[in-house]
């Protein structure tokens, strides 16, 4: 690098020029100058102060690749790229962590298979990323946590870790199914917008599409195969919970005369759907516990 006046090296030994201003302004870490080495006495002339960092030379050179106006380099792992944000976060560097952060929404790192899922959480547990380890966390949620689901990633597990995102998994679902049951109140809850159909014999019965449809919701969920507190449980998606909506009023029509939930759905279908949201928003609110907190 010309004109450089420090060198960053790498835990494997590589040497990056580098300049002290850019440091100072990317990172307050590196901001007090006085921290950083000067040459020893003795040394060769003109020889710049070293800075010995834990990070590899990969890491380092994406990093600093972010600092200057050049296409950076990002690594193509997650493990890396979870690696290269902690060493941002670490220097204390916002621009370079939202930068990074970025990177990783294009790449779909937290929505793509359950178990690259589960490995952005392993990691980013280890490596302290609470966005990260929450959003892979409730991302989750649409997955059992099985060994089929965990696979390989299962050995970047802690412990710790593991138990967290397990008790996560368990205290999700049971806030689900309470939030099921208050949702399909035909009395006060959401569901009641259905009780007048002429299909139904006594108002505290919900049409049977209505049942179906709770049913669909459990078939989906795992809930009505296995106990309640089973890991194999998982939570549907928005757009599973309207597509089964959507399905089941549309064989009640097709197989009916009912002229009043055609007319419900009309004037009150949206809102209904977004009770539905809403349920899956209660869901992705209960808090996740690290490292044992309790």
């Amino acid at each position: 690098m010309p004109n450089a006046d420090i060198i960053l090296q790498s835990s494997d030994l590589v040497d990056f020029y580098v300049h002290k201003s850019v440091l100072i302004v990317s990172s307050p870490v590196f901001r007090d100058m006085s921290s950083l080495p000067q040459p020893p006495n003795g040394a060769v002339p003109n020889a710049l102060p070293v800075v010995h960092l834990s990070e590899d030379a990969e890491t380092l050179d994406s990093l600093i690749s972010i600092l200057y106006p050049v296409p950076p380099e990002m690594p193509p792992s997650s493990d890396n790229i979870l690696a290269l944000l902690s060493a941002a976060a670490k220097y204390d560097m916002d621009a370079v962590q939202s930068s990074i952060r970025v990177e990783i929404n294009r790449r779909g790192l937290l929505s793509s298979s359950p178990e690259e899922i589960f490995r952005v959480y392993a990691v980013a547990c280890k490596k302290g990323l609470i966005p990260e380890m929450e959003s892979s966390a409730r991302l989750s949620l649409a997955h059992p946590l099985t060994f089929e689901s965990l696979g390989d990633t299962l050995r970047s597990f802690d412990g710790r870790a593991l138990r967290d995102l397990a008790d996560f998994h368990l205290r999700s679902m049971r806030d689900f199914k309470s939030n099921l049951d208050s949702f399909f109140n035909l009395l006060e809850g959401p569901s009641k917008i259905w009780a007048g159909c002429s299909m139904v014999v006594g108002y505290k019965y919900p049409p049977y599409w209505l049942e179906n449809f709770r049913h669909e919701i459990e078939k989906l969920s795992g809930c009505i195969w296995v106990h309640k507190d089973s890991l194999t449980n998982t939570i549907p998606t928005y757009a599973q919970l309207c597509d089964k909506y959507l399905k089941r009023l549309k064989e009640h029509l097709e197989t009916t005369d009912c002229k009043f939930c055609p007319k419900v759905h009309a004037l009150e279908g949206d809102r209904f759907r977004e009770k539905l949201k809403d349920i899956l928003a209660q869901v992705r609110n209960v808090p996740i516990l690290m490292l044992g907190e309790k």
